[in-house]
């Protein structure tokens, strides 16, 4: 089956990231630049636990500034660790952004731009990787389209995403089934040297926390969900654009997700015990909207912040490090493989990676080395199907959508806008701002736009799942 037909409805997302100078994200206490650099944050010979939390924004945690105590564990080992303040994934849907995850190249590189989609086998893996350096390697997902099929199983020794009833919908599963099944896992390879990566899909829609998580919704969030059921009841038509009377609930169910995982996580780690030889790293591979921009509890049709805007926390024998270096996801692979000094691929073949390691670039330099940067940003590069662009670069965020969707121009100041309300692109004084960043655009958009067309084929299975989970209608 045609999967351009199939997500005729989906807005295709293309998102560029550009970085530069050093900032630090407002209102969280970091050490200054001139305090000196940390130092012992390398592991050689360490195992790593990689996970995921499928949908989590970093403003809903602790860690972030979240005024909610939605992540007490996680917060914790964040006093621990190395936190980077302004991560982003290339691109808000769930395949595109573990490929690029795992191969350290952006959407339009490695191929993979829809939900669906499987990774080529020719891509060179960080599982693959690890494993020819000796380490045993382990994943579970828990999701139906991150399967087998979808080739991000590739490099594992034990590779595990099977289909569980979540909330009535198939092809799910909870964090306490995942988490039992990767715990299994780390006992039976105790002692040895591994990797394990570790998916999980709550906080993803539908937000359902079990009763003993879901405790941070009030009276009057529950009164006004009643409300837009009743009027939904009586308009079934009007269903959607009630969604305004469900916020408040819906993000307390949001919450209670996060704390649910953030509880799986605290266990399974405190199960497995010291973590003086092992690197473990938090991140996700998206946020969501819950009711900014007009999208409620979804994600992957836009480029604002409270999408494409994830946390990244990395525990290595417990170095304390903010960060307010713009960086991006392509960039974790290189940071994993710099943290255990495995150089030979880096060094052998820079091909591989797009991006560059996150540490070298905290501790070890005052702008970016890889051979794509210069002298003030760098671009890891990324894309979907080419419909919406975006470059950040310092406080500034150009947002392009192109001719053919109705042509339109946005321009946001981050630190004085961070809710992205006030377009700023017609402003005369911004002129010289805007041209600058569309030219960082310019050289890219026919590499991104050449990957635009193509005809995937999926399988029944594959297309199945996705629509249980309300990717395909």
């Amino acid at each position: 089956m045609n999967l351009k037909r199939l997500f005729s409805t989906l807005v295709a997302i293309c998102a560029l990231i550009v970085f530069f100078t050093w900032t630090y994200y407002p209102g969280i206490p970091t050490k200054a630049a001139d305090d000196g650099v940390p130092n012992g944050y390398k592991c050689p010979g360490c195992s790593v636990i990689l996970i995921s939390i499928d949908t989590l924004r970093p403003d809903h945690l602790g860690s972030y500034g979240y005024g909610r105590d939605t992540s007490p564990f996680l917060d914790d080992l964040a006093e621990r660790s190395m936190v980077f303040r302004k991560f982003y994934s290339p691109i808000p849907k769930t395949n595109p952004s573990h490929a690029s995850m795992f191969t350290s190249k952006p959407p339009y590189l490695h191929g993979v731009r829809f939900n669906g989609q499987s990774l080529d086998e020719g891509e060179t893996t960080l599982a693959e990787i690890l494993g020819q350096q000796g380490y045993v390697t382990g994943g579970f997902a828990s999701a139906a389209h991150l399967n087998m099929q979808s080739g991000f199983g590739q490099g594992f020794d034990t590779y595990d995403s099977g289909s569980i009833i979540k909330s009535g919908t198939y092809y799910t599963r909870y964090a306490g089934q995942t988490s039992s099944l990767a715990s299994q896992w780390l006992e039976s390879n105790r002692g040895e040297r591994f990797f394990l990566f570790i998916h999980y899909f709550d906080p993803h829609a539908p937000y359902d926390p079990p009763k003993e998580h879901d405790i941070f919704q009030g009276a009057s969030d529950s009164l006004l969900h009643r409300l837009a059921g009743a009027l939904t009841y009586a308009s079934p038509s009007a269903n959607k654009s009630l969604d305004f009377l469900r916020t408040g609930l819906e993000t307390a169910r949001y919450d209670g997700e996060i704390h649910y995982v953030d509880a799986e996580i605290g266990g399974l780690l405190e199960q497995y015990g010291s973590l003086d030889d092992t690197v473990v790293i938090i991140t996700s591979d998206h946020g969501e909207a819950l009711g900014e921009h007009g999208y409620y509890f979804a994600h992957g049709d836009v480029l604002y912040e409270e999408q494409v805007r994830i946390p990244l926390i990395i525990y290595s024998r417990g170095v304390r490090y903010d960060s307010g270096k713009l960086s991006l996801n392509t960039q974790l692979m290189p940071t994993i493989l710099d943290i255990l000094d495995i150089t030979d691929n880096y060094s052998m073949h820079p091909s591989l990676f797009a991006g560059e390691s996150l540490t070298e670039l905290v501790f070890e330099s005052d702008r970016c080395t890889h051979p794509n940067a210069s002298d003030n940003h760098c671009y890891p590069e990324m894309s979907n199907k080419g419909k919406l662009t975006a470059v950040r670069r310092g406080d500034w965020k150009y947002i392009h959508t192109p001719a053919r969707d109705g042509e339109r121009e946005e321009l946001y100041d981050l630190v004085n806008d961070p809710g992205e309300e006030l377009d700023e692109s017609g402003q005369k004084e911004h002129a010289g701002r805007l041209d600058g960043l569309r030219s960082i655009l310019a050289p890219l958009m026919p590499l991104i736009h050449d990957a635009e067309d193509e005809d995937v084929d999926v399988d029944e299975q594959t297309i199945e799942a996705l629509r249980a989970l309300g990717y395909v209608v």
